[in-house]
């Protein structure tokens, strides 16, 4: 298949909705895991790690499922519109949207249902961790932010010099920053689930959910940090030079 550029109202399209992302993240940060990580570091200073969630705890994941639900939609556009040969990011293969963004796809439909029914079950009274919580929203946040990445990737599409040495830099400390956080995240988020979920009846959401969030924490996110950093550190020799 002839790779092409996607046209120009698509690519801005998603361009839009990959800032609306980042948007989402940063309210959801500054609204819930900014405070909730402060609570916990409270928790701990007072000997209370041990500390569960309260119902007002499910408000966050409510919205946390609420917001889930378009990440899903962009990249299901995203990986539509590649059937076609459009890609809408910048030197980007086929390869980069089968291996991101179907799993993506998937993984943030299926954290639309899961934070759903957390946040249910905390209302319901079944008390959680508090740092399952708080792990659980810093993932959630630093998934939404790190669409700024993306966001990049598709804006170079519109600029003049899209290779230039800044940009390039920026690109990659950019996707070095974030992809590490994401992949520190899913890792952490994994073993949560593990550890406090030995005793559930596990669905369909968890039986898919959690390969995926384990093909991103210790598969593909490690592996585009390798390639960010020898990517940045190309570029920074060649400035030396």
């Amino acid at each position: 298949m002839k790779i092409l550029q996607a046209p120009f109202i698509i690519r801005l399209f998603i361009l839009v909705f990959y800032i609306d992302l980042v948007r989402r993240g940063l309210i959801f940060f500054y609204k819930y895991t900014f405070l909730s990580q402060i609570n916990f570091l409270l928790s701990i200073y007072h000997h209370n790690f041990f500390k569960t969630t309260t119902k007002c705890d499910s408000i966050a994941f409510y919205e946390a499922s609420y917001h889930s639900l378009p990440f899903s939609i962009i990249y299901t556009i995203d990986t539509l519109a590649s059937l076609f040969g459009w890609i809408s990011m910048y030197k980007h293969n086929l390869r980069s949207i089968y291996e991101h963004h179907i799993p993506g796809a998937l993984f943030s439909f299926l954290c639309c249902l899961w934070h759903f029914n957390f946040g249910k079950e905390i209302e319901n009274g079944f008390q959680k961790p508090y740092y399952y919580s708080v792990i659980l929203q810093s993932f959630t946040a630093v998934i939404f932010i790190g669409q700024i990445a993306e966001s990049f990737w598709v804006a170079r599409t519109f600029m003049k010099f899209p290779d230039n040495w800044y940009i390039c830099v920026l690109q990659r400390i950019i996707g070095l920053y974030f992809v590490s956080l994401m992949s520190i995240c899913a890792t952490l988020t994994a073993f949560c689930f593990l550890i406090n979920s030995y005793n559930n009846n596990y669905t369909i959401i968890e039986c898919v959910g959690f390969p995926l969030l384990l093909w991103f924490g210790l598969y593909l996110q490690p592996l585009y940090v390798k390639k960010h950093y020898y990517k940045l550190k190309y570029f920074l020799q060649i400035k030396k030079k």
